[in-house]
């Protein structure tokens, strides 16, 4: 198990925390997600502190240009 704290804590689904922390279970899943004061390091986790970062559990990374992929000769040559 790991256990994430940080000043802010943004969940997708949910309102910004204060002082929130992350708990991720050993597949990489998200076990739990809320103010720190109640989100409780498992014996033996390893624990990461960021007081003032901010956490966006949850978040996928979607960016991509799949919009320039069939642009004949790529995007360079189209932009000619």
């Amino acid at each position: 198990m790991l256990r994430i704290s940080a000043g802010s804590v943004h969940p997708v689904t949910a309102p910004p925390i204060a002082d929130g922390a992350v708990l991720v279970d050993e597949r990489g899943k998200i076990a739990a997600v809320g103010p720190a004061a109640t989100v409780a390091a498992p014996a033996g986790a390893r624990q990461l502190e960021f007081p003032d970062g901010t956490l966006v559990p949850g978040l996928v990374n979607c960016h991509t240009h799949l919009e320039l992929k069939p642009l004949p000769g790529g995007f360079a040559r189209s932009a000619r």
